[in-house]
């Protein structure tokens, strides 16, 4: 999101987890407990709209406090930050009302259903003065950071040309049940914002800023 650049956050920081499903469990808590355990962060609350797997998923983390809903979690003085990791549809009510809490915020992409929620965030979180960002993990993957490395001692020479492919086959075991990522009422964009983002992400640093956009899109 937008944010003021200069506003760091020192010391512990003490986290809340919003949702309890596979991208929390996957990814944000693992990560978490890496930085718990160098002293940089303690995760101090989840909340989820089922509780049972809240807090099945606290007692598997240590995660001290079970949160009813949001605005419990944020209520809670301890928590200094949260983590955003519920269906896309919910990003940016969320997310605005974290910041209007005055708590730092992690959002997990696509940031928003809309470019005018994008928008309304990232005003908010102008306003707000706290830290904030979204959630493009494969930027941290050794051969996402090998090319930047490349491409910035000049190694690669200038890039004329980049083409990208995000594979994903979950989806094809007819035994899968699907999930809330095929449904376009909870993920507005579909596999554009929900994978394309990653490379758009991605494509970004490596071959410059959008000059002109086009798109052809077919399922």
């Amino acid at each position: 999101i937008g944010g003021s650049e200069g506003d760091g956050m020192s010391g512990t920081v003490r986290l809340g987890i919003i949702g309890a499903g596979a991208v929390a469990v996957g990814r944000h808590l693992p990560a978490y407990a890496e930085a718990r355990a160098a002293g940089q962060a303690e995760i101090v609350a989840i909340c989820d709209i089922d509780q049972a797997r809240a807090a099945a998923v606290a007692a598997d983390w240590g995660v001290p406090h079970v949160c009813a809903d949001v605005d419990a979690l944020l209520a809670l003085p301890e928590v200094d930050a949260v983590s955003i990791c519920t269906p896309n549809v919910f990003h940016a009510a969320q997310a605005l009302v974290a910041l209007a809490a005055g708590k730092h915020v992690l959002c997990e992409k696509p940031l928003a259903m809309t470019t005018a929620e994008a928008r309304a965030m990232t005003d908010a979180a102008a306003r707000a003065g706290v830290v904030t960002a979204v959630n493009f993990r494969y930027r941290w993957i050794p051969a996402a950071r090998q090319t930047s490395d490349l491409l910035a001692a000049g190694a690669l020479g200038r890039l004329y040309h980049g083409v990208f492919h995000y594979f994903s086959g979950w989806l094809a075991d007819p035994a899968t049940p699907g999930a809330w990522r095929t449904q376009r009422a909870l993920t507005g964009s579909g596999a554009l914002g929900d994978l394309g983002s990653h490379l758009i992400d991605l494509a970004a640093p490596w071959l410059g800023p959008a000059v002109r956009v086009r798109g052809d899109l077919r399922t």
